[in-house]
């Protein structure tokens, strides 16, 4: 009998050991290392993902990201990519394939991305290998949109509010800004600019807002964009981060002399749009561009820049900034400026390179500006004669060398060098303009 027991103990013992070991192995495989995943792509190539942002450490390595868990990695200036479909596991214990917003290598080994339901990742090696980065956002389930960091350790990031509500007056309303200091270890944020609601005075005027992107001039200078409302009496975020302090530049119709609170006559376009891109350039110059509307504000902070309030009651008679409209190719009374006139589609994207020339994503094109966004031009890289030439630009960086990359949709990438050509290994051998849920074999070959 006792023998009998000792041999059930150890079959018992045995079998929890297994379970530990293959509970183990599963977690290790979750995510492999890049280049290692037994799922490869065959149609399309390189790959077939939505890529929503890229950031390249030098002329050669880059990463990007996108949605269905989408990261890849480059050696070779973006002709060629290896990606990895991610999955993390949820608070609540359930494995998650979460769409990526933002990637920022920061130096050849360190690498953070973020994005849906509260998810942030970190490399140590490159980008080959990622692991989750825990932050305010992951436990609420919100999701982040945007980072910045300024070495290895210290980084900002943003996106949902803790609360979703148009109505509280809770500071958690608002969306904020966190920021680490040693790699996403424990994390602070600051306090967001309290701006009125212009129909109730109570309310912050960014309360149901998301910040969208951050990105900083230089370690004490920084700008914050994000969404606004539809309804106009909420703000489309834009902050200004100087000395550890966010200060307010957002766009709202009163700064426009509109002095209408509803109706058809407070509707300011510009003033009510998600503004996705984003470029400092310099501690008192920034542009910004909106999602949808192709429309690109100009911003001046400088401490000498002011604009009249029409509400000067609720706002004061002068606030901080001075706004311009320079891009607005859906204007209901002429579009501007006219170099655009065949551009259309969202916008993602602004990056500066070499020579101070400034590069955004427009629909299918990729549009410049060599004067801080006084006139523009633009170039479309996809050709008209196939198929897929409406698909447009989601992810866009450049090389210390210049080299243009932008990212497609389903995986199309194209890369330029100044005054060369854009070229592609993209291939499809068949695009289809279609979504599958579920797939079935009658044999190894057909399916």
């Amino acid at each position: 009998m006792m023998a009998k027991l000792c041999l059930t103990r150890k079959i018992n013992c045995c079998i929890v050991i297994f379970l530990l070991v293959i509970g183990s192995y599963s977690h290790a495989q979750l995510n492999p290392p890049m280049g290692t995943s037994p799922w490869k792509f065959t149609n399309p190539l390189q790959h077939g993902y939505n890529m929503n942002d890229m950031s390249f450490i030098n002329d050669n390595v880059g990463l990007a990201v996108g949605e269905n868990g989408g990261l890849a990695r480059t050696t070779d200036g973006g002709r060629n990519w290896q990606s990895l479909p991610f999955k993390f596991v949820t608070p609540s214990n359930t494995i998650a394939v979460p769409t990526f917003n933002d990637v920022h290598f920061v130096t050849p080994t360190i690498a953070y991305a973020v994005g849906t339901q509260g998810l942030m990742i970190k490399s140590t090696d490159g980008g080959i290998t990622w692991n989750t980065v825990s932050n305010p956002l992951y436990y609420t389930n919100k999701n982040i949109n945007g980072l910045h960091f300024l070495n290895k350790d210290t980084g900002y990031i943003g996106g949902q509010a803790l609360l979703s509500s148009a109505s509280s007056s809770s500071p958690d309303a608002a969306p904020k800004v966190y920021f680490t200091k040693n790699g996403g270890a424990t994390w602070d944020s600051l306090v967001s600019p309290f701006r009125p609601a212009q129909n109730n005075t109570a309310v912050s005027g960014f309360n149901t807002t998301e910040i969208l992107r951050i990105h900083f001039v230089n370690d004490s200078v920084g700008y914050i964009c994000g969404s606004a409302n539809a309804n106009g009496n909420l703000s489309a975020i834009l902050w200004k981060y100087e000395k550890g302090v966010l200060k307010d530049y957002s766009l709202h119709r009163t700064k426009f002399g509109i002095t209408a609170a509803t109706g058809a006559a407070g509707n300011h376009p510009p003033s009510t749009q998600s503004y996705k891109a984003l470029l400092g350039i310099n501690d008192s110059l920034v542009l910004l561009a909106s999602l949808n509307n192709n429309i690109i504000m100009r911003v001046r902070t400088g401490k000498n820049d002011s604009t009249a309030n029409a509400v000067p009651a609720i706002y004061g008679a002068y606030e901080r900034g001075k706004y311009e409209v320079i891009v607005w190719l859906n204007s209901t009374a002429t579009p501007f400026p006219s170099s655009l006139s065949t551009v259309a589609g969202q916008g993602f994207h602004l990056k500066k390179g070499p020579g101070n020339k400034i590069f955004a994503t427009q629909g299918n094109a990729v549009i410049f500006t060599t004067d801080n966004g006084d006139t523009w031009g633009y170039s479309k890289p996809t050709p008209t004669t196939v198929n897929y030439a409406h698909w447009g630009a989601q992810a866009l960086d450049i090389t210390p060398n210049g080299r243009i990359v932008v990212g497609m949709r389903n995986g199309l990438t194209w890369d330029s060098l100044p005054g060369s050509p854009w070229q592609s290994t993209y291939k499809n051998l068949r695009p289809l303009f279609f979504s599958f849920t579920d797939m079935d074999w009658a044999d190894c070959n057909n399916g």
